[in-house]
């Protein structure tokens, strides 16, 4: 649990991300996943569409939610 609370001060990363064909896009966000799995260790589902037997890796973008309300 303090491991999550010190990302929550982690500053936002710019990823360029480039896929087969397509032009590249840029996004904002906490962290870049690269899977073939929808779920991460201990059951936590990240990318729910992923498939191991699918032949492609799936990326997300990891994007922060604040605990704290907005005022």
């Amino acid at each position: 649990m303090l491991s999550g609370l010190r990302q929550l001060r982690r500053r936002p990363a710019r990823f360029r991300i480039s896929l087969e064909g397509q032009p590249p896009i840029t996004r904002v966000g906490q962290g870049l996943l690269v899977v073939n799995l929808g779920r991460l260790q201990g059951g936590v589902t990240v990318v729910p569409d992923a498939r191991p037997d699918d032949g492609v890796l799936d990326v997300a973008v990891l994007k922060r939610g604040s605990p704290l309300p907005m005022t």
